[in-house]
């Protein structure tokens, strides 16, 4: 709930950053990231900093095993908040594509990566490679928003074309 909220705020102002500076707009951006890791860490604070006792009689004896993976669970939301931002501030700067090829390239690689990491390490591998994928990803959707802020006004990122013209065919 607290993420859908800052959303609802961070577009328009990201999109007024544009109009007013450019190079404003990540800045936005971070501000969402830095808010979302903040809610995450809360929560990681919060549940480990929860009695053993509550722990057990909420989740009974699967809350040894739930414990373990808190902070790979927090690693990923923090790292999801920073591609949403990231994503945010691509669709303030107009790119839209860009962001269609990052996410075409980002879903095969977290649909792999939970599938590998459940199946080497179960349910603990598996919120290790979700965290990891989403940490590499919120790295190339920034990435591609300083490319962007860098660009604007030109062409920023190569436009792919899926058709081949025939003086090339």
């Amino acid at each position: 709930m607290f993420s859908s909220g800052i959303v609802l705020f961070t577009l328009p102002e990201a999109s007024r950053a544009r109009n007013e500076r450019t190079s404003r707009v990540p800045i936005i951006g971070v501000v969402h990231t830095a808010a979302i890791a903040s809610v995450a860490a809360g929560s990681v604070a919060l549940v480990l900093l929860l009695p053993a006792s509550i722990g057990e009689a909420l989740l009974g004896d699967r809350w040894v095993d739930a414990r373990a993976i808190v902070p790979f669970v927090a690693l990923q939301i923090a790292a999801a908040g920073a591609v949403g931002a990231a994503s945010i501030c691509l669709r303030a700067l107009e790119q839209a594509r860009t962001i269609l090829r990052l996410r075409l390239m980002i879903a095969p690689m977290t649909l792999a990566g939970g599938f590998l990491g459940a199946s080497l390490g179960g349910i603990p591998g598996m919120a290790l490679a979700l965290a990891v994928v989403n940490s590499a990803a919120a790295i190339a959707m920034w990435a591609a928003v300083r490319i962007a802020v860098r660009g604007v006004g030109a062409c920023a990122l190569p436009a792919v074309s899926p058709v081949i013209s025939p003086a090339e065919a």
